[in-house]
């Protein structure tokens, strides 16, 4: 897993990350061990607080986006991670 993250001055903050699965074996049906696919999945996210809260709130504007590249993730035969995922929203915290 690789990531990388900036934070603006002002506030506004992005990332990706890149994760790597690598040599992996899960047993079939028969019980023997397979070899699982290796995969590589990026990941982004990008963010913006505003700074003109009221009192303690903390809004925020965000968007995530999951394996971006929709890649084939297998963490067991038969059993597909989920593909690609964008995750857009409005938080406040207070």
């Amino acid at each position: 897993r690789l990531a990388l993250d900036y934070e603006h001055p002002k506030g506004g903050r992005a990332g990706t990350e890149i994760e790597y699965t690598g040599r992996a074996f899960s047993t079939n049906e028969a019980g023997n061990l397979v070899a699982l696919k290796v995969s590589t999945q990026i990941h982004m996210h990008a963010s913006y607080p505003f700074q003109n809260g009221v009192g303690e709130t903390s809004p925020e504007l965000f968007i995530r986006a999951h394996n971006i590249t929709d890649a084939l993730v297998e963490p067991q035969i038969g059993l597909p991670a989920p593909g690609r995922s964008v995750l857009a929203g409005f938080r406040i915290s207070w």
